[in-house]
């Protein structure tokens, strides 16, 4: 069964004197349709826990909005009904007599009513039925009845537990429990069927009888045993829906036995017990505070409820189902003080003089109530709680009450005053005369404190009177209305005058309480005041025509030098007029809506005047403000269509800009390249900008590239070939932006990082460290909040230097989503009739350094760090810089640029041998020539560049075809150049990093430890883990106060990257000493670390490992230990078991991995790079073997050609 709050009423109205059969049967919503009896028990309105209880507030609320009914009429009949109803059975509870005349002698009081027990209402009499008459003073039916009724077994043996357990005085006890005592399942102990109700009533009275002398006069106990069988029906296992489904026989049933058990509690005080009762008075009635003979309420009472029937149609059997569900679901009465409470708690604010009047009439009700009802305000009763001020719609008063009242005035048509008088009391609705009083009181007050204090407090008072009296008027007007309807049209008209001239400040707001009031009393106000509403809109109108007349005689007077100031004239109209509406928005807002906004008045005179005007611009025009006013008339164009609905204004935005944006693009590939990335960076603070960490320049770069494109593929009115002919343009635009961008943003990245522009973090960026980042992070955190006392030693990431980086990470990810996104690379390809390049024979050429040789440092014949700039001899631009390879003779790139060239191209690549500190030193230069003429038999070529003055590189050349002319070839060129801009920028920091790193972990360090040792002052013993650390202490505060940079700089995904790029060096630099540098010359000279130098190297290795990893309990904060355990750590603990190994296993175990590299053919290039990386360690330590000169030499030549076949 559903709940309250989801039944549907579908109630219809029906002649009072139609049949019972023919009386609609409101029923739940999905539920079968139920026996007559049946089926009032699941629709009747009050069918709900207890007035006052979430469920009965929620049903109230839901009536009042009148959005759950459908009665078959409107919402207002439909509350009429309901709450009228309501009104009849309270007025009817307030009539009865109070019965305070008292017996002389009082009966004994029956036990009090418990948790099992609670009271309930006296029900109206149950329909007549044959009956014998019973000690219960009800005719008891013959047991051979068809339709005699049985208690089921199951409730019954349920029943006696809660007899047996039920309270009361020593009386009651002796009496239930000689009953019990006589009980025998079902049946007594004389074979009497205890399921027939009369049967079970007989047999209790008996034993009452017998026990009377032990205890109470029986009647009060028969009354209690009734009282306690009504509440306990519903309650029971076999009869509770939550306990078990219930049929609509077993509804019917639970009916049928309660309406039985009411008719034996209405009729007790009609005839006594039998000659073994003792005479006493009747069962008190729910609600009476005396224990005298009951009276039946008066005649005009009952004819009340009536009333409600006849007034709205309902049949007397609705009304009765109706009113004896909601005498069933809690004391009226307590529901009633509810409702006057909840009225008294509320607490507006200041009160108007109707607010005072009804709160003293609630009050007086309250009064009223208690007087005749002393028992609702007796302490300890729990509806006696203090209510506090309560949103919850009342149980007896409608929310739009008084246009219910006028609904049930006008059904009743005179011939219910008193049920009208009823209504009007119990709701509080004041009359015609009262409201116009108050309105006329506030209307006074009102006016005195325009622009003061009160004035929205006292508008706000107004408005619920303004709506009442509104609705008391029906379409009729008052004197009251009138005077104030006039004031608020004088109000209204002088607030007009002051929009114009309008200005870049706001015109001045209309009094606070002007539009509010309007609102209140719409129709009223608007039918009075039609003819005033269409001359202030006339005058409006009149006034924005001759404002914009001046307007753009003065902005468009002046002859343009150029086509460009001409476009700039008719934007800076444009924007006055979004300006000018906008102000008048602010002041106004929507202003009276549909009949009086002042804004939409101006915007649909001035928009068709202006539009006109910019038919006079028809030369296309490749200026940038065309964008600026194509902007602006979109936003113009935007807000007529929000404005002025159902308004033709005869202009076509983009048919009208066409000609423009292809002039533009014209221009475009020349002239923006340079604007956009100025533009972009210019503007740029270098703060990151939401979660991705990246500046506004990506975003404003990106936001341009994506207006050109829309402007392209959405709003430009082209053939599908033409269009990606368009894009294809496109695409070499932003192509060269992009590259432009990755090369400024690395030039400004080179000049923070340089040593002159080192700097640390700002406190304001130290303020944005926080939070639980494992031991590394914790540590970096207090170093960064000290860095500003104390210098940390070597180079700490600028957090600018770093949000450039993620600049160019974005930038790669934006133009993916281009790629993507807008489906550039999948649209027709369009062939080019130009042969070999673009049109100035222009064509790209992609630069691989793979490798060089004789990198030795200057005047030494030890290996060099070495590293290679690759620039452009005419310009002087730089095109790439490499890695450092740390002590290797013969190091190895592998890494490529794009280039376009012309005709020929002269290529400068200079080597150098990175040097900690100062100018590093030059190892060696040399040039190259390329030109069409290299690729004439083949597009890839390997050239072989000799250096000056000592040193070689190997490098290959890779042309494109010219003749493929793609959206995709353009943007992929761009990718590429992000992607070299980003190695690039982490190789700078990882080499910037890398100093200290070397300067930490060299032989000087390992000398001090060893001095240490010596030292006679130091306790005796091997180096402690804490002394080795100690020697880190400068490394770790680099790398600590670095990675808190990164943190708060760098997305997860670079930070692990650059992290993982410093711990590749930190690994290289151990490497090295342990093992000389790759070469094929045997090195016996290099001194040997000692085991204890060894046993240093590979701690330092583990406690820089536990650094990086950061890890604690709740988990890895730094880099996942599976990323730092990679190939080259493992490299790194396989020579340090292979140290000491012969050299007959050691020439084994090399000629193992340079198979191993051999055998990799075909693999992935990462797997192959990594064993030809394990070969050349090995390889590193064969050269500290005097003997094994030849077989080194061998070995290297053939992982050389290995490697060439990659």
């Amino acid at each position: 069964m559903p709940s309250r709050s989801q039944t549907l009423y579908t109630v219809s109205s029906a002649s009072p004197t139609s049949s019972p059969s023919s009386s609609p049967i409101p029923l739940p919503v999905g539920s079968n349709v139920l026996s007559p009896r049946a089926s009032s028990r699941q629709s009747s309105p009050f069918f709900e826990p207890s007035p006052g209880s979430p469920a009965s507030l929620a049903l109230s609320k839901q009536l009042s909005r009148g959005t759950t009914l459908s009665f078959g009429e409107d919402d207002l009949d439909a509350q009429g009904y309901l709450y009228s109803l309501r009104v009849a059975v309270l007025r009817q509870r307030l009539d009865a007599p109070s019965n305070s005349k008292r017996s002389v002698t009082p009966p004994i009081p029956s036990p009090p009513l418990l948790a099992s027990s609670p009271e309930i209402s006296s029900p109206p009499l149950g329909p007549a039925m044959n009956r014998r008459k019973s000690s219960f003073g009800l005719s008891k039916k013959k047991k051979d009845d068809e339709d005699s009724l049985k208690l089921p077994k199951e409730f019954l043996v349920e029943f006696w537990n809660v007899l047996e357990a039920e309270n009361g005085n020593q009386g009651w006890k002796i009496t239930t429990a000689a009953f019990l005592k006589q009980t025998k399942g079902t049946k007594t102990g004389s074979g009497m069927n205890l399921r027939y109700l009369p049967v079970l009533l007989d047999a209790f009275s008996q034993v009452a009888a017998a026990e009377s002398q032990a205890s109470s006069m029986p009647h009060e106990h028969q009354s209690h045993l009734l009282q306690l069988l009504y509440n306990f029906l519903p309650r029971s296992t076999f009869f509770s829906p939550l306990a078990r489904s219930q049929t609509d026989k077993d509804k019917d049933l639970l009916f049928k036995l309660r309406t039985e058990v009411q008719a034996y509690l209405g009729n007790q005080d009609i005839s006594r017990s039998t000659a073994t009762t003792p005479t006493a008075g009747p069962s008190p009635r729910l609600g009476s505070e005396t224990r005298g003979p009951r009276k039946a309420p008066p005649s005009h009472t009952a004819d009340f409820v009536s009333l409600v029937g006849d007034v709205w149609g309902r049949s007397q059997e609705t009304l009765t189902r109706d009113v004896l569900r909601m005498e069933e679901s809690d004391s009226i009465e307590k529901t009633y003080l509810l409702d006057l409470k909840r009225e008294l708690a509320v607490q507006p604010g200041p009160f108007g003089g109707l607010e005072k009047s009804r709160k003293q009439r609630a009050s007086q009700q309250l009064t009223e109530l208690l007087q005749k009802y002393p028992r609702l305000a007796a302490p300890g009763d729990p509806k006696n709680a203090t209510v506090t001020s309560d949103t919850s719609p009342s149980f007896f008063v409608p929310v739009q009450k008084t246009q219910v009242l006028r609904r049930l005035v006008a059904r009743a048509s005179g011939r219910a005053d008193e049920l009208v008088e009823a209504c009007r009391r119990i709701w509080i609705v004041p009359s015609r005369d009262e409201l116009e009083r108050e309105l006329v009181t506030l209307h006074e007050q009102w006016r005195a404190s325009l622009g003061g204090k009160r004035e929205i407090e006292l508008a706000r008072l107004m408005a619920p009177v303004i709506k009442d009296l509104e609705t008391e008027l029906e379409g009729e007007s008052s004197q009251a209305i009138r005077d104030l309807s006039d004031a608020l049209y004088d109000l209204l008209a002088k607030a007009i005058e002051s929009i114009f001239p309008i200005t870049d400040i706001p015109p001045a707001r209309p009094p606070a309480s002007l539009l509010y009031l309007f609102a209140a009393g719409q129709d009223i106000f608007f039918n009075l005041g039609e003819s005033i509403l269409i001359d202030l809109s006339d005058q409006i109108k009149g006034a924005a025509v001759q404002e914009y007349v001046m307007v753009a005689q003065a902005m468009l007077s002046s002859t343009p030098v150029h086509e460009h100031q001409g476009v700039d004239h008719f934007a800076k109209v444009a924007t006055w007029i979004e300006r000018e509406v906008i102000n008048v928005k602010k002041s106004w807002g929507s202003g009276l809506g549909d009949r009086l906004d002042p804004a939409s008045i101006i915007l649909a005179k001035q928009l068709p005047l202006f539009c006109a005007e910019l038919q006079s611009l028809d030369k296309p025009s490749s200026s940038s403000e065309v964008f600026s006013l194509y902007d602006t008339v979109a936003r113009l164009v935007d807000m007529w269509e929000d404005q002025c609905p159902g308004q033709e204004m005869g202009f076509e935005l983009h048919h009208f800009f066409e000609p423009h944006i292809k002039a533009w693009l014209r221009e475009t590939e020349t002239l923006s390249i340079q604007e956009w990335v100025s533009r972009a960076i210019g503007m740029d603070d270098w703060r990151p900008d939401g979660h991705a960490k990246h500046s506004q320049s990506v975003t404003d770069l990106f936001q341009f590239i994506h207006a050109s494109l829309r402007t392209i593929q959405e709003d430009l009115p082209l053939s599908d070939y033409r269009r990606n002919v368009y894009l294809i343009d496109l695409s070499k635009i932003i192509s060269a932006a992009v590259t432009q961008y990755a090369a400024t943003i690395n030039a400004v990245f080179i000049a923070d990082v340089t040593p002159a522009k080192i700097s640390t973090p700002t406190t304001e960026f130290q303020a944005m460290l926080g939070g639980k980042a494992g031991s590394w992070l914790a540590k970096g955190q207090q170093a960064v909040k000290s860095l500003e006392k104390k210098k940390v030693d070597g180079f700490v990431a600028p957090p600018t230097a770093c949000t450039k980086l993620m600049d160019i990470t974005q930038s790669q990810v934006s133009l993916q989503d281009i790629i993507s996104d807008q489906d550039i690379s999948s649209k027709p390809n369009v062939k080019s009739l130009r042969v070999n390049g673009d049109a100035t024979g222009r064509r790209a050429v992609t630069v691989t350094l793979m490798r060089g040789s004789g990198m030795l440092a200057k005047g030494s014949t030890k290996a060099a760090d070495a590293f290679v700039v690759f620039s452009d001899k005419e310009t002087g631009d730089r095109l790439l810089k490499t890695q450092t390879i740390l002590g290797n003779e013969n190091p190895r790139w592998n890494e490529t640029v794009e280039i376009t060239m012309g005709s020929a191209k002269i290529l400068e690549f200079s080597a150098y041998n990175r040097s900690l500190v100062g100018k590093h030193d030059l190892i060696g230069s040399g040039t190259l020539k390329v030109d069409n003429e290299t690729f004439v038999s083949t597009p890839v070529r390997d050239l072989l560049v000799t250096l000056t003055p000592q040193g070689s590189i190997r490098v290959r050349l890779d042309i494109e075809d010219g003749a493929s002319n793609d959206a995709n070839r353009y943007l992929s060129t761009a990718m590429r150049s992000l992607e070299r801009t980003e190695v690039d920028m982490m190789r700078e920091i990882t080499d910037r990093i890398g100093e200290t790193v070397q300067i930490v972990l060299s032989t000087g360090t390992l000398n001090n430890l060893a001095k240490q040792l010596k030292d006679k002052k130091r306790p005796k013993g091997a180096l402690s883990d804490g002394e080795i650390e100690a020697s880190l202490g400068s490394l770790f505060e680099s790398l600590n106060a670095n990675f808190a940079v990164f943190t708060q700089t760098l997305d997860t995904v670079t930070r692990i990257a650059l992290m993982l790029d410093i711990w590749h060096r930190i690994i290289d630099t151990l490497i090295s000493l342990l093992v000389p540098p790759y070469s094929d010359q045997p090195c016996p000279s290099r001194i040997s670390p000692t085991p204890m130098e060894v046993d240093i190297i590979f701690k330092w290795l583990q406690m820089l490992k536990s650094f990086l990893n950061a890890s604690d309990d709740a988990g890895e904060h730094g880099v996942p230990a599976s990323q730092l355990q990679d190939q080259r750590y493992r490299d790194l603990l396989v020579l340090g078991q292979y140290l000491d190994l012969p050299n007959p296993a050691l020439k084994e175990r090399c000629s193992a991995a340079v198979k191993a590299a051999l055998a990799a053919q075909g693999t992935e290039d990462r797997r192959k790079q990594e064993l030809i990386e394990t070969a050349e360690v090995l390889l590193r330590l064969a050269r500290t073997r005097s003997d094994l000169g030849q077989f080194l030499a061998q070995q290297i030549g053939v992982l050389a050609q290995t490697r060439a076949s990659r």
